[in-house]
């Protein structure tokens, strides 16, 4: 954590509060939910900053969010072109498995119980694009 510290101090990286976050038992986090459904808000400052001091809240420090110095857009381009390859390049691979389970699995069956196994493996495969794409 102090190497992440001097790399963000050098880098003039805006330092990100953990006050925002409050760790409490579990009790708590039941009892809020609880309140939630039955329709009641947070009253206490201490339960306003319990719905509001979510991880999902903290705007990350990046080029995009506009709260990092400019020059580091092009690395923060350059990662995001190379996780764009990444998933092209798995999307890719599901596809030719399924078409490969058509082609040569499906069609070629020679038993009932191949063809509903590769059936069973398509529909998988559907998932799987569905979740890259």
């Amino acid at each position: 954590m102090a190497k992440l510290k001097e790399l963000q101090t050098a880098a003039n990286v805006l330092d990100m509060p953990l006050s925002l976050i409050i760790l409490d038992d579990e009790a708590m986090w039941d009892d809020d939910a609880d309140a939630e459904e039955d329709g009641i808000r947070a009253n206490s400052p201490q339960q306003t900053a319990m719905v509001t001091g979510f991880v999902e809240g903290i705007t990350l420090p990046m080029p995009s969010n506009r709260n990092v110095p400019k020059h580091f857009g092009l690395t923060e381009l350059a990662l995001q072109k190379e996780q764009a390859s990444n998933e092209l390049n798995c999307l890719r691979g599901l596809i030719a498995d399924k078409s490969f389970q058509y082609s040569h699995v499906i069609r070629n069956a020679p038993t009932k119980k191949v063809r509903t196994r590769a059936q069973t493996k398509v529909k998988t495969l559907n998932t799987e694009i569905l979740f890259h794409c």
